[in-house]
């Protein structure tokens, strides 16, 4: 299952977790396991059917340098994938 590291800002909803392990198989369903284990953390990840436009969601294999960005909710997360959560730099 993907590892998802959980922004500063959003521990609280956590109970104070720095990373969790959520079942899906894309982004959207990894939101939706995180929705379901910690009420309220989706309104700050997502906007409607569509990744919230202030956030830039990295996958990244664990062990590997390098990640992508993720574009949409379709993107496909795998077991071994750390998902990292930072503030969009929009201007």
């Amino acid at each position: 299952m993907p590892h998802v590291n959980i922004p500063e800002s959003l521990r609280p909803l956590t109970g104070g977790a720095k990373s969790v392990v959520v079942p899906g198989n894309d982004i959207g369903e990894m939101l939706d396991s995180l929705e379901a284990r910690f009420p309220g953390i989706g309104q700050h990840l997502r906007e409607g059917d569509s990744l919230s436009p202030t956030l830039m969601v990295c996958i990244r294999t664990i062990g590997a340098e390098v990640g992508v960005v993720a574009d949409s909710l379709s993107c496909h997360v795998g077991d071994n994938d750390e998902i990292i959560f930072a503030n969009s730099m929009v201007g």
